[in-house]
């Protein structure tokens, strides 16, 4: 079997590694295309190596998209995301109260003519204009034909299956290899990247053969926010959480870690989770709030408790702050990635507990055991990051112990421990229904690989 698997950028590799891993495995070739080629430029990076590891995949090659559309192409391209912007007024969204933040996001880059059009004029706002513009919209989908390096490396690498993800970001090219793969009747799969992309990204232009989802949250999410039909909808579970299952990732050692951070033998840790640069914007405040609190505890006993910050990869500028703080020890990010992820899990796995505002990671310490504290500060109260629909979904898994402030701090680490048991049985509720619906034992890639066999009868 071949897979073409479309990518959006080399950064989001290991959210689909373990896939891509058992497929080489069962023999068959892969051939990724990342749509971005400008990773070189950005001032972040999540995955420091993930050209390395490909390489060492049987089977599987890759390319960067070099995209060509024509003038109609182009017009396409950009009607796409105004329609995105127009979908986050649809009742889906208003009945569920996602965040304004969101739909402002999208507004932004849009052509300056119509983002008049649709925030300024009355016209814009009228429900039947909208209806027959995304009507021109969908006409100009279906004349707009392909772009001609889509379509030359369809043809050049002969796929019998097409893959994409995660098709709905900004000026998505994945979403093209999807048009072109059904026009040539070959099966197409979108695979859903993130727990959050369903409600807080773009729509999707086109509808694929198939949907790879994590778990029912998100099929709920593609039939009620995509109106996607439920019968092509395939739960698989999480290939981005599969790391943590995984015998590669458990290298790191004790005293390794107490020589890369100078922490003694008899030092307690707790965890700070940054969130991403758009909803972390009071990481600080809160860090240095918990620095006040962590400063008492320790004058009053003997706990030596440190705080480990992990910023998120796009909001580290507030750092430096806290280099000579001896309360404080910072995030070691040189690492390759097999490397960084290992620390990463053995952290989680011996902190007393992560705090944080709402970011991945904090399901990440779930998994691996680390009880989570989400702050729900006063000055978070109109922000997005506890609005979104993705995190009320999580907080109905009663996974995180929720505070308001942190005046009763040292309440708050011993309610934690009398409420271990009951995190320990929410956490495996959890990841039999959020992280591995099909059997918390089994491998997603595993589960998917089968899946895509089983589509084309191999």
């Amino acid at each position: 079997m071949k897979v073409l698997f479309s990518i959006r950028n080399k950064e989001i590799f290991n959210y689909h590694e373990s896939v891509i891993e058992s497929l080489s495995k069962n023999g068959h070739k892969v051939h990724l295309v990342f749509s971005e080629n400008n990773n070189s430029d950005r001032i972040f990076t999540i995955d420091p190596n993930p050209i390395e590891r490909i390489n060492n995949i049987k089977n599987v090659s890759y390319e960067f998209l070099s995209s060509k559309r024509n003038l109609i192409q182009k017009f396409n391209f950009n009607f796409r995301e105004i329609i995105n912007f127009l979908n986050y007024y649809e009742k889906p969204y208003k009945e569920n109260n996602q965040h304004s933040f969101y739909q402002k996001r999208w507004e932004k880059p849009l052509p300056i003519i119509f983002r008049f059009i649709f925030t300024k004029l009355q016209i814009g706002k009228v429900s039947i204009f909208r209806k027959l513009f995304k009507l021109f919209s969908k006409i100009l989908e279906l004349i707009s034909g392909h772009p001609v390096n889509h379509v030359q490396i369809i043809c050049d690498f002969k796929p019998d299956v097409i893959i994409g993800t995660p098709c709905n970001l900004r000026f998505s090219e994945e979403i093209d290899f999807i048009k072109y793969g059904k026009y040539k009747k070959l099966h197409t799969i979108i695979s859903v990247l993130s727990w959050d992309n369903l409600t807080t990204k773009g729509g999707f232009a086109i509808l694929p053969d198939e949907f790879f989802a994590w778990n029912e949250t998100h099929k709920d999410e593609l039939i009620q926010f995509h109106n996607v039909d439920e019968e092509i909808i395939t739960i698989c579970g999480s290939p981005f959480f599969d790391k943590w299952f995984d015998d590669k990732f458990k290298s790191f050692d004790q005293e390794q870690f107490q020589k890369l951070f100078k922490i003694d033998a008899n030092d307690n840790y707790l965890l700070y989770l940054g969130s991403s640069k758009n909803l972390g914007k009071y990481d600080e405040v809160i860090i240095d709030e918990l620095l006040g609190k962590i400063s008492i505890l320790n004058s009053k006993n003997k706990d030596n408790l440190k705080l480990l910050i992990k910023p998120h990869s796009t909001n580290k500028s507030f750092m430096n702050k806290y280099i000579k703080n001896p309360d404080v020890k910072l995030w070691k990010s040189n690492h390759e990635w097999v490397k960084e992820q290992s620390l990463f899990r053995y952290i989680l796995r011996n902190a007393k507990f992560s705090i944080g505002l709402n970011t991945t990671a904090m399901i990440d310490s779930v998994i691996n055991n680390c009880q989570v504290i989400s702050i729900i500060h006063d000055k978070l109260k109109n922000e997005p990051t506890h609005l979104a629909i993705h995190f009320k979904n999580i907080i109905d898994s009663e996974i995180y112990e929720l505070i308001n402030n942190l005046d009763n701090f040292e309440m708050q680490i011993d309610k934690l421990k009398i409420g271990s048991e009951k995190f320990k049985i929410n956490r495996d509720i959890f990841l039999s229904k959020f992280v591995r619906p099909n059997g918390v034992s089994l491998n997603v890639g595993d589960i998917t690989n089968n899946e895509i066999e089983k589509n084309l009868k191999i």
